[in-house]
């Protein structure tokens, strides 16, 4: 679980970056106003996709593709950071 424990810490911080936007409001209200956090977002998971899934880079950084059902289980691990307030 090497890379996935790496996605599923990345995605932890993207689903945290989200909900600290502030303490009162709900985390999707005024989602897409910060330009900033969704560039720097969209360029974590280009270069996290680009480890997994390049042949040269997986051999590089010893890595393995993840199934769809391991980018579900790291995404709604890591979205459950929305729930707890």
């Amino acid at each position: 679980m090497g890379l996935a424990g790496t996605d599923l810490s990345r995605e932890a911080a993207t689903w945290c970056g989200r909900r600290a936007r502030s303490d009162e409001r709900s985390a999707f209200v005024g989602l897409f106003t910060n330009k900033w956090l969704w560039g720097s977002i969209l360029l974590a998971i280009t270069l996290q996709a680009a480890v997994i899934y390049i042949p040269f880079l997986q051999q590089a950084f010893s890595t393995v593709p993840l199934t769809l059902g391991d980018w579900l289980r790291c995404i709604g691990v890591a979205s459950s950071v929305l729930l707890a307030a």
